[in-house]
């Protein structure tokens, strides 16, 4: 049978074109039929599956699992590591580490187990990633599991293991970017110019090339293959069948997969990214990120246990569960699921690093999972001071760690789940909820009621018993669960800290002295606040008029008014810069990454390398130019700019940065040009700063331009692309 013969029969199978086939299909490939779809029942009800990233990319376990990409990227670290460790690319390629990866020790049974400790109710393991191996018996392709490597069909294994502990199977296909995955081995002497390995490597082409008519019946045939060979409820598909040339043929697949599932599921579920589906028509999928609000249809975050890579690396930052665990409350608060990916071994063990997370949050779940499974939202999804900076695609690097005043609600039946992210110590306040007069409350987990009362104007108080004080005793380790029956209480707008008209964000840095501003959306609202981040009392000033500070302090302000309960408290810090009056910028900074305000670069406070302090000034696809006014004239010897690469994320170094100086703001001297390093592949992130050396006797004016890399380079997965320039501390010497 011929390659294009075994195509036709595949999809024939799957669109059910052979004899006996229904002859009224529900949905037909068009946005208008599939927005009939409707997600299912299990899906909502599981808010919790396990994800996993196995292939042959984890025998080296170095760098990520793009390895098999960025073995052939010259001159990154990944290019160095292969070469040291296994030789040319031209002598040991990709396909010879397919052959060292044996599964040696694989026990599926052992997985499910443990999943199904973990309290995760679907499991979706990668069926093929970007490095085109099949982890499944693919008929269309000798390069698989079930003939290479384990030399076992490690989807139908761990299919039947999965589903016999009771838990939803599923799968996740990457095919979509094996089309350009390989490419930049076709550079240089290496094995992807072996025709002999084209099955395996091929296409190989620029992804700013869409994928010819081949390539996506070759795409839609192995789908169509592992949705009538396996069953899966669900089916996962990575970013970039967003690309115009998959519309047509992932419709057709929505159609086809919809359809055929009547036969053997409750319901399926197709999970995308960004906007390759439209909404309605399959399950939207956030990677590495969350949503800020609450959505009315179910959503999904994928995140990894791993902070480095999605397989498995040597020395990789394991994310604990006391970290997890909140996330899954905030993920199920605003409706959605959470998918956490492993990355086991080579030789099919799970590190017990992995492992050890997965079991606490089962049990965790064990104790609260009444709060997760099942349940919907709830009228509101969270209150709290602790507020994430942005949300979506690979903003989980910009999160917060939550407190004991940040909760997250959810609801099931009569009930409301308020689960309390911190320890609350000795009284829980909640202002959304209002219990039903004369009703329990209780902390699940732990048997005897607790004493609460009701305040109209504070809300809702729990007494939490002097046993429970000690960490030992407490049912759980983390974020507590309330379980009471009640309604949404009335509660105040937070007021908001302006400066100059505006909201002055989380923080705001001055240079002299500020006027703040302090505003409720409710006309007969009082604020009272505090200027050293405590809570505010009866005993707190009280706003009547706009007040200047003119040294840092932390103002915190609540409203409050009859017949509400007062408000969650707005917070800001505002801080004051030294030596530096203002900035001036040439083009504005992204909304999404404002640093704060523009003189947090004069604050003396550096940014960190994971984003979680949100001290960063963001330049998508574009220079930083600006002038940097000093609050006097002086002798300037040299300016250092901080600046952050993260190229997971899409941010690179500059490429160079000028500056020169001036006495008035009207006549600059000659500009002094500092080259940056070349950009070059790197999968670290890292803060560099670079130096232009001044001589200046008498300056007040500096101008500043940072040239940004523009565009992602070739070699970059997000090759075309704005690059972000993320600019941090300035300093003046």
């Amino acid at each position: 049978m011929t390659p294009i013969q075994r195509i036709l029969l595949s999809a024939a199978l799957f669109q059910g074109l052979l004899p006996g086939a229904s002859a009224q299909p529900a949905y037909q490939p068009t946005w208008e039929s599939l927005k009939a779809y409707e997600v299912p029942a299990w899906f909502r009800d599981a808010k919790f599956g396990i994800f996993i990233h196995w292939g042959a990319y984890s025998v080296p376990a170095f760098g990520s699992e793009w390895y098999p990409r960025e073995m052939y990227v010259q001159g990154s670290e990944v290019f160095r590591h292969h070469v040291a460790t296994y030789g040319p690319q031209s002598k040991f390629g990709y396909k010879d580490l397919i052959a060292r990866f044996r599964a040696e020790h694989w026990d599926p049974d052992e997985w499910a187990d443990l999943f199904l400790a973990s309290g995760a109710k679907y499991v979706i393991p990668v069926a093929e990633h970007h490095d085109g191996f099949p982890m499944y018996d693919c008929s269309l392709t000798r390069w698989n599991a079930a003939r290479m490597g384990p030399k076992r069909d490690v989807i139908g294994e761990l299919a039947a293991a999965v589903r016999r502990r009771g838990l939803i199977f599923g799968v996740s296909s990457h095919r979509a970017e094996h089309w350009f995955f390989m490419n930049p081995g076709r550079s240089f002497d290496s094995d992807v110019r072996d025709t002999a390995f084209a099955d395996l490597y091929g296409p190989a082409r620029p992804d700013t090339v869409q994928p010819d008519s081949a390539y996506l019946a070759d795409w839609y045939a192995r789908c169509s293959e592992l949705a009538q060979k396996y069953h899966p409820s669900l089916f996962y598909f990575d970013w970039w069948i967003e690309q115009p040339a998959f519309a047509p043929w992932h419709r057709r697949f929505a159609a086809q997969y919809y359809n055929a599932s009547r036969g053997w599921s409750d319901g399926v579920v197709i999970n995308y990214k960004n906007s390759a589906f439209p909404d309605h028509t399959a399950v939207l999928d956030i990677e590495r990120g969350r949503l800020q609000e609450g959505r009315a249809l179910p959503w999904q975050t994928d995140t990894s246990i791993g902070r480095k890579s999605w397989g498995y690396v040597e020395g990789e930052d394991i994310r604990p569960a006391s970290e997890i665990v909140p996330i899954l409350a905030d993920i199920v608060s605003k409706n959605g699921c959470l998918l956490l990916n492993i990355g086991p071994k080579s030789d099919g063990t799970i590190t017990p690093g992995q492992q050890n997370v997965l079991r606490d949050i089962g049990a965790w779940l064990r104790v609260n999972g009444e709060a997760i499974y099942g349940t919907r939202p709830w009228v509101v999804a969270e209150e709290g001071v602790t507020r994430q900076q942005s949300g979506g695609m690979f903003s989980e690097n910009r999160e917060r760690p939550y407190t004991a005043e940040d909760i997250r609600f959810t609801s099931h039946g009569e009930y409301v789940y308020a689960i309390v992210l911190g320890w609350p110590g000795r009284s829980c306040t909640i202002r959304s909820l209002r219990p039903e007069p004369g009703s329990e409350i209780s902390m699940l987990g732990y048997g005897t009621p607790l004493r609460w009362t009701w305040d109209g104007s504070t809300g809702l108080h729990v007494e939490i018993p002097a046993e429970l004080q000690q960490e030992g005793r407490r049912p759980c380790l983390y974020a507590y669960t309330l379980k009471a029956r009640g309604t949404h209480a009335p509660v105040l707008a937070r007021p908001s800290i302006r400066i100059g008209g505006t909201a002055a964000g989380e923080r705001f840095i001055f240079a002299d002295s500020v006027s703040v501003e302090l505003h409720s959306e409710n006309a007969d609202a009082s604020i009272l606040y505090t200027l050293d981040g405590s809570v505010p009392t009866e005993k707190s000033p009280r706003y009547t008029r706009p007040f200047t500070v003119s040294r840092p302090v932390t103002v915190r302000a609540v409203a409050s008014c009859a017949g509400y309960v007062e408000s969650m408290p707005s917070v800001t810090r505002l801080g004051q810069s030294d030596a530096i009056r203002s900035f001036t910028f040439a083009r504005p900074y992204s909304r999404r990454f404002n640093g704060d305000g523009d003189l947090t670069l004069a604050d003396g406070m550096t940014g960190s390398t994971d984003l979680n302090d949100g001290r960063w000034l963001g330049f998508e696809g574009s220079d930083a130019e600006f002038v940097v006014e000093l609050k006097t004239s002086r002798a300037i010897r040299a300016v250092r700019i901080g600046c952050l690469e993260d190229q997971n994320s899409w941010l690179f170094f500059p490429r160079a940065v000028d500056a020169s100086v001036s006495p008035d703001g009207t006549t600059y001297g000659e500009s002094v040009h500092a080259d940056c390093q070349a950009a070059a592949p790197s999968n670290t992130a890292s803060r560099r700063e670079f130096t232009v050396p001044l001589a200046s006797g008498n300056a007040r004016f500096i101008k500043i331009r940072v040239s940004g890399v523009g565009v992602c380079p070739s070699w970059h997965k997000g090759a075309g692309g704005k690059a972000w320039l993320f600019l941090d501390e300035v300093t003046v010497e």
